[in-house]
């Protein structure tokens, strides 16, 4: 699973309807031309009623649905659909973890940071931990230690956690709690 919503899209038309007050186009379903060669993405654009080889030649997204919140209208805004289109195929090739990555960076850093860190294939150089993983992995370690069991009861994982907020980027994704670093 990606951690993709098969629902995402963007509304597609041209700078020309815009501005001549039509504004004709429509919803284009990413996960549905993803891939698609430049003449059937054409076809496509055609049948929304757009010329993207003559009067539409600007095409723009002026509307997204990003139902994944991955936040695509902050990292592109009014764009050339196939810019968004060749990024949501570099999503769609990545795991479920990975996706909350892009979104936990999107939020504590930026959306730009986050385009960047896909685009480049830069998200192995960010750790993400939830709350329950530091939790464990402190009681692990506490475990480890070779001091007696009335210290290692006294060790407190919620200082351990507070730690972590002074050192990490804390974000909520998808209502849970994670800590963000970047190596």
């Amino acid at each position: 699973m990606t951690g993709l919503d098969s629902r995402d899209a963007i509304w597609v038309t041209s700078w020309a309807s815009y501005n001549d007050g039509t504004m004709h186009g429509g919803w284009i379903i990413l996960e549905e031309v993803v891939g698609l060669p430049p003449r059937e993405l054409e076809d496509v654009y055609e049948k929304l009623g757009l010329d993207p080889s003559g009067y539409d030649e600007e095409l723009v997204i002026h509307d997204y649905d990003d139902y994944s919140g991955i936040g695509l209208y902050e990292m592109f805004g009014e764009t050339h659909p196939e810019e968004v289109i060749n990024f949501y195929a570099l999503l769609m090739d990545l795991d479920s973890s990975e996706i909350t990555i892009v979104k936990a960076i999107r939020e504590a850093i930026g959306p730009e940071e986050a385009r960047e860190a896909v685009e480049n294939g830069a998200l192995g150089d960010y750790i993400l931990l939830s709350e329950e993983d530091i939790r464990d992995d402190f009681y692990t370690r506490v475990e480890e230690l070779d001091i007696p069991q009335d210290l290692k009861d006294a060790m407190d994982a919620d200082k351990y956690i507070r730690d972590y907020s002074i050192n990490y980027f804390k974000v909520t994704i998808d209502n849970t709690d994670y800590y963000l670093a970047n190596y």
